[in-house]
């Protein structure tokens, strides 16, 4: 399967490294999965994980194994398709690479990348399916 996870996806991973959401992130990104990233959306993880005090290891632990795993994208131009300007890069991502789902802990702000064919799961959901 092809993914994109949203900085949301991230941050509980980090928030919580014993839990549902960081064991879901690992399983995913060393597995068959395909998990798509581009550095808007590494930025954004930084930036957020920052504010919200998790500690420069988790982030940097995270960031080298998203890295490592994951696939690189540069996506298209960046167009104002959501209801939240600063999920545009997302949606661009999700443009370029067509993935099969997309996971988000605010999926009504993504409802424009279901017009790019992806299925859109909230977190508890792609626990679910995928952890």
């Amino acid at each position: 399967m092809k993914l994109v996870l949203d900085t949301s996806f991230y941050i509980a991973a980090l928030l919580n490294p014993g839990g549902p959401t960081a064991h879901t992130l690992v399983k995913l990104l060393k597995g068959k999965h395909q998990v798509f990233y581009s550095e808007a959306l590494i930025k954004e993880i930084r930036e957020v994980a920052n504010r919200k005090k998790v500690e420069p290891r988790y982030i940097a632990a995270v960031v080298l194994l998203l890295r490592a795993r994951g696939i690189k994208v540069v996506p298209g131009r960046v167009r104002d398709d959501s209801p939240d300007p600063k999920d545009d890069f997302l949606i661009a991502l999700v443009r370029k690479c067509k993935p099969d789902y997309v996971i988000s802990g605010n999926p009504e702000d993504l409802r424009a990348v279901q017009k790019e064919g992806a299925i859109l799961l909230s977190i508890r959901e792609g626990i679910k399916q995928f952890g």
